[in-house]
């Protein structure tokens, strides 16, 4: 790790900005563009310099030894090569950020998924939720078409990269026909639509918002993919341990949190929590098959509210792990502490830190 840092320090990566997905605006496009043709020529003639937030940097490098063993056996759980140097590689990036750290995302499968895009584009400027600009998009799937106005970002994720679907080698830990789907962080709905689709009639999602403009959305693209929509639930409730606590949470769109008193007072509302073994315990829900969480640093939470759950069935798991420095530690260690014979592994989905998912799937 020390060698990763000291080598990378003063490395500058050209080319890794997302101005296609993120829909950046002309100037800045062409500021960045400028900005990174001048850095790299600098960087070849032997004149480099760091571009990472000293503070950030510090409090990552003191988290990682602080917590040295912690990364050590965690980076042991890890099943494949390929998600023992993504481990490496991300804890890399949120030290010294993106100018120094390329990630493997970064090649050429990424760009050109971007330029097929233009291809689902229907319609452009449909709608928009906070900074998020929305384009209606027409993507085909295998119950047909479907149909959605959510960010470009949203698609390039979720449909083009498969972000809730590990596919490296023979490891396939992925939604399948039939399954029970839980969809943690439901948002827009185009995760819940997308897994709508994989798990076919025989299937059902189950999915879990409650933030009233990501439900509006939600219910708008429902209403545009009606055979789709017959196969999923929406539950409008915060998975936690515990159910039936009432909890404030931040209104950000599809970063509402849990505030747990430190948000804004006149941007908070109130949620009420459930957990999933009440929901089975209580006949709601059959069985899970398959759990995707991305509920902005809720993960562990949920997961220790499924506890009878994940021992009774050992569900596929797709878990977001990129909200604090503590998920890359606590979340596997949880699982794996559970002795269920969960094997383990990483992938990420952006050219920045945001979008890290890690997977388990019963041995």
């Amino acid at each position: 790790m020390l060698r990763g840092i000291l080598t990378n320090a003063y490395k500058y990566q050209p080319g890794n900005f997302d101005y296609i997905s993120e829909e950046t605006g002309l100037f800045r496009q062409l500021w960045w563009l400028i900005q990174d043709s001048l850095e790299s020529a600098a960087g070849k003639m032997g004149f480099n310099r760091g571009n990472f937030n000293i503070e950030n940097s510090l409090a990552y490098f003191e988290h990682f030894i602080r917590n040295l063993d912690d990364w050590e056996e965690i980076y042991q759980l890890f099943r494949d090569e390929y998600s023992r140097n993504l481990f490496v590689n991300l804890l890399l990036m949120r030290i010294l950020g993106d100018r120094h750290i390329k990630l493997p995302v970064n090649r050429k499968e990424y760009w050109s998924s971007l330029k097929e895009l233009q291809k689902a584009e229907i319609q452009r400027k449909s709608g928009k939720c906070g900074r998020f600009k929305f384009n209606l998009y027409q993507i085909p799937g295998q119950s047909g078409v479907i149909r959605l106005s959510v960010p470009r970002v949203s698609i390039q994720t979720i449909f083009k990269l498969e972000q809730y679907a590990y596919r490296r080698g023979i490891t396939v830990i992925a939604v399948e026909p039939g399954d029970i789907v839980i969809d943690g962080g439901g948002c827009w709905g185009d995760s819940a639509l997308c897994f709508a689709d994989l798990t076919g009639s025989a299937g059902k999602v189950h999915c879990f918002e409650f933030e009233a403009d990501n439900l509006q959305i939600m219910g708008n693209n429902c209403e545009m993919n009606p055979d789709l929509c017959s196969r999923r639930e929406v539950c409008p409730y915060a998975l936690a341990k515990n159910a039936g606590e009432k909890v404030r949470f931040t209104i950000k769109g599809p970063a509402s949190s849990i505030a747990h008193g430190i948000g804004d007072a006149d941007k908070s509302a109130e949620a009420t929590t459930i957990s999933l073994d009440y929901l089975l315990e209580a006949g709601y829900i059959p069985r899970v098959d398959f759990i995707k969480l991305d509920i902005e640093g809720a993960e562990l939470s949920a997961l220790q509210g499924a506890e009878k759950a994940l021992r009774h069935f050992r569900p596929k798991l797709a878990v977001s792990i990129y909200h604090n420095a503590e998920q890359y530690i606590s979340i596997a260690k949880y699982l794996n502490n559970l002795n269920i014979g969960y094997r383990f592994y990483l992938d990420h989905y952006t050219l920045h830190s945001f979008e890290s998912i890690l997977y388990a799937i019963g041995e």
